[in-house]
């Protein structure tokens, strides 16, 4: 299945909607290859982005932090629902090619955008998550890995570090679908970091391992 993936268009092409198509490798590694399942896929996140949107923050989160979620996600919805007319463009349904290559490019600014909203915002996050580790180093002192809360703001640390490095991959990725440095950022690199944020998103989705139960 998974050589089927690699050679298959959606992986060979440099075009975004190509691309996001990768970002879904769980659906291709299970055999879903019908466009029609990914289009839905993305209709269901830009709603899911619309509601984060116009959600309420988390109670304690500074400002500046509530502006860039907010950011992030007025422009992520902006890129799944600019994606649409794109994929509407390339099965035929809209022809204008001059229009549909124009607002590619115009989606793949708004992806890239959020998805460096998203590098500051989870940087910022970390630095949060160290600050109160470091006070609870004090209070704990040797019995830190002990403490529940403690080890659940590692888990916390560890999980915001692996998206931080998927959203830098991503915006490596957006570079190279737009060319802005084609001599360092190859058709080559696009798909490698693009493969490699796959098998991140991936691994994201593995389920929690169980706690052993002690008798």
């Amino acid at each position: 299945m998974l050589s089927k993936f690699i050679t298959s268009p959606c992986f060979c092409s440099t075009s975004f909607s190509s691309f996001f198509l990768v970002s879904t490798v769980p659906l291709y590694l299970f055999g879903q290859t019908n466009p029609n399942s990914c289009c839905l896929l993305s209709s269901s996140w830009f709603v899911n982005n619309l509601h984060a949107l116009i959600s309420p923050p988390s109670k304690g989160t500074p400002l500046p932090l509530i502006l860039l979620g907010k950011s992030k996600n007025a422009l992520l919805s902006t890129f799944l629902f600019l994606d649409q007319i794109v994929w509407a463009g390339r099965t035929g349904i809209y022809q204008n090619k001059e229009h549909v290559e124009l607002i590619g490019r115009i989606s793949l600014f708004c992806w890239m955008g959020s998805s460096a909203c998203t590098t500051v915002i989870e940087l910022a996050e970390i630095g949060r998550l160290s600050a109160s580790m470091k006070k609870l180093e004090k209070e704990l002192k040797q019995k830190k890995y002990e403490n529940e809360k403690y080890l659940n703001k590692i888990k916390q640390s560890n999980e915001r570090l692996l998206a931080l490095i998927k959203a830098s991959m991503y915006i490596v990725v957006a570079v190279g679908l737009l060319q802005l440095a084609p001599k360092k950022v190859t058709p080559c690199v696009t798909g490698a970091f693009g493969f490699m944020s796959s098998l991140i998103s991936c691994y994201q989705l593995l389920p929690a391992p169980s706690k052993s139960k002690t008798s």
